[in-house]
C-alpha cells in the first residue's frame, strides 16, 4: 500500500517511494541505463507504517520520513535511518506523522503534521521539536514566501509568520477531511488541496 512518491530534485532518475505495510522505504534508481530497485533502504526505520517521505532540496541524501512513531531521518540516501523527534511527542508519547515540508529558504527548518495532536517546527534539522498549532494531515509552504504556510486536516488555515500564528480560511468551502495541499509554483494564489 504506497503512501508517498518523491523524486529526488537533483536526479529524477532516483525515485522514494513509501509504504504503510511494515515502514519500509524503497528506492528506484538507474546506474548506467539499469534500473534497480531496493528490496528495502531503511536500516533503523521503526513503525508499523511511513504515511510521508520529504527530500531536503539542497542535500539530497538527506531524507525525511514520518511514521507511526514520529520522524525519522537518514543522512544516507535512506541506506540507514535514526530517530530525529525529540519534542515530537504527545503526553509523552511518540505521534503519527501524516505530512512533512521543508523550508528551501532554510532546510534546517522543518514542519510536521499530526492528526489532532499538533503542528511542529523544527530549527535544526529534525534534531529538536516544537508544538506550533493544531493538528494537521497536510502542510504546504509558499515557494515564493517560505513564512507563508497552510495546514489542512478538518478546514485549511494560513500562517504568514512563520507558525507563529494561524487563521482559518475558505472556511465552509472545504468538506471532508483534507489529505493533500499543493501550491501552484506558477502562481502561489492559487492552491490546490484533496480531501
Amino acid at each position: 500500500k504506497i503512501s508517498s512518491i518523491v523524486i529526488d530534485p537533483k536526479n529524477p532518475q532516483t525515485v522514494y517511494i513509501a509504504t504503510m505495510d511494515g515502514a519500509r522505504v524503497y528506492k528506484l534508481f538507474t546506474d548506467d541505463g539499469i534500473l534497480y530497485l531496493s528490496t528495502y533502504a531503511g536500516e533503523g526505520l521503526h513503525g508499523n507504517s511511513v504515511y510521508c517521505v520529504t527530500i531536503d532540496p539542497t542535500s539530497p541524501n538527506v531524507i525525511y520520513a514520518g511514521t507511526t512513531n514520529s520522524v525519522y531521518k537518514s543522512e544516507d540516501s535512506g541506506l540507514s535511518w535514526k530517530y530525529s523527534s525529540n519534542g515530537l511527542t504527545y503526553y509523552g508519547s511518540g505521534v503519527d506523522v501524516y505530512s512533512l515540508a521543508i523550508d528551501t529558504s532554510n532546510t534546517q527548518i522543518l514542519y510536521a503534521g499530526t492528526y489532532g495532536k499538533g503542528v511542529f517546527k523544527s530549527l535544526d534539522g529534525g534534531n529538536s521539536w516544537k508544538k506550533i498549532g493544531g493538528g494537521a494531515t497536510a502542510i504546504a509552504i509558499n515557494p515564493d514566501n517560505t513564512e507563508i504556510i497552510y495546514t489542512g486536516a478538518d478546514g485549511i488555515y494560513e500562517s504568514k509568520d512563520g507558525g507563529a500564528s494561524w487563521e482559518e480560511i475558505g472556511k465552509g468551502a472545504i468538506r471532508g477531511n483534507i489529505s493533500s495541499i499543493a501550491i501552484d509554483p506558477t502562481n502561489t494564489k492559487i492552491i490546490y488541496v484533496g480531501t
